[in-house]
């Protein structure tokens, strides 16, 4: 079986991929993402990896060739609600001198406003598509059910691939992004709907531009129905 884990950064990928390393005995690549993973000829018969849509490679047209190619694929795409997503990929992909994660003084591209919400839209359109020509092998798991429903969606993983999962316990203290076990060490930290306290959420970082979540709901308000509801 082979397994890749996506999404769109900062949108808890790194969460699932730690929750798919404890609970099955793939062999994921030492690196936390396989950046090569669509430039390799063929792929080991028991691999698992992470590659986030952030990376160029990363095309609707080379997923669907790998489920295509690999009828043992299977993919989990990390969602997040897209609110939160975007504040997160603004915020962080600023320099450390901004409150971001960035060692270096640029900007991510995508931590822009305009470019956080298309990476969401991108997110949503590969997924519909990649479910619907592929269903049994596309799965979508929600970062906040990861941290508030962790049994539950290991018993929905466990039914997905067809495997009896192994114990999850501490799946979170393995994270091996250097940010992320910096600012929560250990901890499975309660990440969610932090849009809704700009005051005491991200550092303070919107406390002076709350306009950005109305803007946000108006640019998303399909995206945010899909998973989230309302």
């Amino acid at each position: 079986m082979r397994v890749l884990i996506s999404g769109t950064g900062r949108g808890g990928t790194n969460l699932l991929t730690e929750l798919s390393r404890k609970i099955t005995t793939i062999s994921f690549t030492n690196e936390v993402e396989d950046r090569n993973l669509f430039l390799h000829a063929n792929l080991p018969a028991d691999y698992g990896t992470k590659l986030t849509m952030d990376h160029p490679t990363f095309t609707l047209e080379a997923a669907a060739a790998y489920l295509e190619k690999y009828e043992d694929l299977y993919i989990l795409f990390a969602v997040r609600h897209p609110i939160d997503n975007c504040l997160s990929k603004i915020l962080r992909g600023r320099p450390a001198s901004q409150g971001g994660d960035k060692v270096t003084e640029n900007i991510s591209a995508d931590a822009t406003l305009p470019a956080s919400i298309q990476a969401i839209r991108d997110l949503y359109e590969y997924i519909e598509a990649l479910q619907t020509e592929y269903p049994q092998r596309v799965c979508v798991v929600r970062m906040e059910d990861i941290i508030q429903e962790t049994q539950k969606i290991v018993d929905e993983l466990g039914e997905f691939l067809n495997i009896e999962p192994l114990p999850f316990e501490g799946f979170q203290s393995t994270n091996r992004n250097q940010y992320q076990k910096s600012r929560y060490g250990d901890a499975l930290a309660p990440q969610t709907s932090l849009y809704k306290d700009l005051k005491n959420n991200f550092g303070g970082f919107y406390h002076d531009v709350p306009h950005v979540v109305p803007i946000l709901e108006s640019e998303l308000v399909e995206e945010i129905k899909v998973y989230y509801g309302n």
